[in-house]
């Protein structure tokens, strides 16, 4: 496992933290992963140092089944990160998990006009931007 002692920001605009490593490891191995609390029972993401429903600080690592539906989208004409500046224009996605949580990402190899929110989507891992995850349409399960 990796080692974070202070907040480091990553080229495409996340913050690698101590309280954050496994979630940045898992995607090295395309896994995407959230917290899940001891205490309430309930899936937190993105990653905290304390629950934000119970404010415990009692958290397990789940691995994603990485699907789930359009919650909202846009689509940016310009880079909003310089990392992504070269991708305009591209489509930013807030996934709503089967497991409960929201993501924001973007999403891959859709044309914007096909685009609608509940619309099933799958994660991929993008090998150009630190293998952060993006979507992709999906069918139904």
């Amino acid at each position: 496992m990796s080692t974070v002692t202070e907040p480091v920001e990553t080229q495409a605009g996340g913050a690698r933290t101590p309280w954050s490593v496994p979630y940045w490891d898992g995607l090295r191995e395309r896994v995407l992963r959230y917290q899940h609390c001891t205490n309430c029972q309930r899936n937190v993401f993105p990653a905290r140092k304390f629950c934000p429903y119970c404010a415990a600080a009692a958290f397990e690592w789940r691995d994603s089944a990485g699907r789930g539906s359009i919650y909202s989208f846009s689509v940016l004409e310009q880079g909003a990160i310089a990392a992504f500046a070269d991708s305009a224009p591209y489509a930013i996605v807030i996934v709503q998990l089967n497991e409960g949580v929201r993501v924001t990402s973007r999403i891959e190899r859709a044309h914007f006009d096909d685009l609608a929110c509940d619309l099933p989507v799958r994660v991929d891992f993008d090998d150009l931007h630190e293998g952060l995850p993006s979507f992709m349409l999906s069918g139904p399960e």
